[in-house]
């Protein structure tokens, strides 16, 4: 009896040693490559991309509107000074009897008015839009441009600027339907979703009101959510660099409404949000720029926490374009 167990167990023993094997290939198969995740996401969709660039278009646009308003106002001021001008040449020129220096007086007239209206064209409307912009600065840093501040001529009037700023948030609307069923695929909660419509319809309402600080902050809230949208997606950085353009920002736009406490909180993100990057970037040339990155962030807290808003707009876009050196060493990682 014994002889027989021994018989067998000696023929079982070399199986259970193949299955042991075998189990231990296939668990080190199993074993997660750090980048398998990221792999297995679907490509980040082009229309989220477009949303994003056409919020922050639509706050660049807004928070031009008080410059736009001041140069309609020095235009308008211009053309009635020439037009008085010319009423006064016309008049004097009727009572010349010599009917040669009458039109003579008139065309006179009528160059210089061609000359004033030349000069209410030339109205530098870059600076006037500079003494009350709020995020404009940090927008340039990110290469978002305006609709109007490069256009040879003002516009009519300021309903012409309102308008083309509801043409761009409807276009919103119509971006953002495509891209919520493309949401339902990557399995994002509803709840999210739900949250970015709420907001988009009050950042519309807002707009509708011309309420410019309110849409401004709005607009923002709007990129949080779409950086978050970006955890679902392989896209080609992190969405946390997404998440640290929204935080500075926002940092700027609570100091705009003299909540200093909210602009450092904002900050204070932003900066847990650098520190997480440092996991992901390891090099020694990757390591200065998140350096870099960190020391523009401390410099724009202690312009915050002094509440001086001029030296705050003058930091943060410093941070911003430190954040985009980061967002440009992932672009390089995924290449």
């Amino acid at each position: 009896m014994i002889h027989f167990c021994r018989k067998n167990y000696n023929k079982i023993m070399p199986i259970f040693i193949i299955l042991f094997i075998l189990t231990g290939c296939s668990n080190n198969l199993k074993k997660p490559n750090p980048n398998s995740n990221e792999v297995s996401m679907p490509k980040l969709p082009k229309v989220l991309s477009e949303i994003e660039e056409d919020i922050l278009k639509v706050l660049y646009d807004m928070d031009t509107i008080s410059g736009i308003e001041e140069a309609l106002k020095q235009k308008k001021l211009e053309d009635e000074k020439a037009h008085k001008n010319l009423t006064v040449e016309v008049q004097q020129s009727k009572e010349i009897k010599d009917e040669k220096k009458a039109e003579a007086k008139e065309e006179k007239s009528k160059k210089e008015d061609s000359k004033e209206t030349e000069g209410s064209e030339k109205i530098d409307l870059k600076v006037l839009v500079t003494k009350d912009q709020i995020i404009i600065p940090l927008l340039d840093a990110s290469d978002i441009h305006s609709s109007f501040i490069n256009i040879p001529t003002l516009p009519r009037n300021i309903d012409e600027v309102w308008s083309k700023i509801n043409a761009t948030v409807t276009e919103i609307h119509t971006k953002w339907n495509s891209l919520e069923a493309q949401l339902v695929s990557v399995n994002i909660s509803y709840k999210k979703c739900e949250e970015f419509e709420a907001i988009l319809d009050n950042f519309t309402l807002a707009i509708m009101n011309r309420e410019v600080l309110p849409s401004l902050k709005l607009g923002n809230e709007l990129t949080r959510i779409t950086s978050d949208f970006r955890n679902y997606f392989n896209g080609n950085h992190s969405h946390n660099i997404y998440g640290m353009y929204y935080h500075i920002r926002g940092s700027i736009l609570f100091a705009a409404s003299n909540n200093y406490l909210g602009a450092l909180e904002h900050l204070n993100e932003a900066s847990k949000l650098s520190t997480s990057l440092r996991q992901n970037l390891t090099k020694q040339e990757e390591q200065d720029t998140l350096q870099k990155l960190d020391l523009s962030i401390e410099d724009l807290r202690k312009q915050l926490s002094d509440e001086n808003f001029y030296l705050s707009q003058v930091k943060a876009p410093i941070v911003i374009k430190n954040i985009k050196l980061a967002e440009d060493v992932f672009k390089t990682q995924i290449r």
